[in-house]
């Protein structure tokens, strides 16, 4: 299979890099920046031999220039796009170059893959999408209603591509807090702040309930949409709800840390107060199962923190 993973510079998208070409596909990677993922040898076309049989390539493309993407996009290509800006603050700080890269950036690939006969998508969406009123456990059909910019620019993304699913075939996939090496900010960034001998922050009073989901699962999830072309939308995430504080106690002890001594702030309105996923429909359509909870997942990630970092 020839993957193009978009993004692939990013947390997740090093780690299925990793994943997919070690499974034996033709991968290359189209972001920004070259990623970084260990035991495989990432280049540039022109430049060298691989010493891998099976290589990854890297080409520096811009989702915003829809030429750049245009002559990335190959007939065939099975394409995951991971592109996007997906920190809260830094969407809400910047809605221009969210909305360009989230959702005009989605649409130029959607052109450029119905334009140049890719098979099929895969794009990462999130449960910011939801309204923050539903009751867990959340299914696909329930109410949508962001909060954040990132989710409102997430829900569009999904729209623009479910539009056109009749030209190309799409997966979108829905994740939750995502935990592992590599990633230093959302929920990773309390383990950081720990790591370093600094209190973690809190958002309300630490009773909130999150699905946190190890990365593992969601290349897992993302493996299996490819292979089975798979279309629709699909919630992936760990089948429990863990509260932050649990998420604390847990990183201390992972982290072998006692007395975290958390600092607590307001809480924000795009949290919700119990956040968990009704998995039911990847199980049954995906084969999805995922491997890990809060605390094997916390673990892992502090074992394999400096092999990512």
């Amino acid at each position: 299979m020839f993957v193009k993973i978009i993004g692939g510079a990013g947390f997740v998208g090093n780690h299925l890099t990793k994943i997919l070409a070690a499974a034996g596909h033709h991968v290359t990677v189209l972001d920004l920046k070259k990623p970084l993922v260990r035991k495989a040898n990432v280049y540039v076309p022109g430049s060298g031999e691989s010493s891998w049989t099976n290589h990854v390539k890297f080409e520096k493309v811009d989702i915003t220039q829809y030429n750049e993407i245009d002559w990335a996009i190959d007939r065939g290509d099975f394409v995951v796009h991971l592109a996007a800006v997906a920190q809260f603050d830094q969407a809400e700080r910047s809605p221009g170059m969210t909305t360009a890269i989230n959702v005009a950036g989605t649409a130029n690939i959607l052109d450029a893959c119905i334009n140049n006969n890719a098979s099929h998508i895969v794009c990462a969406s999130t449960g910011s999408v939801y309204s923050t009123k539903v009751v867990s456990p959340i299914t696909e059909d329930m109410e949508l209603d962001p909060k954040s910019m990132y989710g409102l620019t997430k829900l569009w993304a999904e729209q623009v591509l479910l539009h056109y699913s009749d030209k190309i075939p799409v997966c979108i996939l829905r994740f939750p807090h995502i935990i592992g090496s590599g990633k230093t900010w959302g929920a990773n960034s309390m383990i950081l702040r720990m790591m370093n001998g600094e209190r973690p922050t809190i958002y309300g009073d630490g009773e909130q309930k999150s699905d946190f989901t190890h990365v593992d699962d969601i290349t897992q999830a993302i493996e299996l949409a490819l292979n089975k072309q798979a279309t629709g939308i699909y919630n992936i995430g760990s089948g429990e709800s863990r509260s932050t504080l649990d998420f604390v106690k847990w990183a201390e002890i992972a982290l072998d840390k006692a007395h975290a001594n958390p600092i607590f702030t307001p809480p924000r309105n795009v949290d919700f107060l119990d956040f968990k996923y009704d998995i039911s429909k990847a199980k049954r359509d995906l084969g999805y199962s995922p491997k890990y909870n809060l605390e094997a997942g916390l673990i892992k990630t502090v074992d394999e923190w400096d092999q990512w970092l």
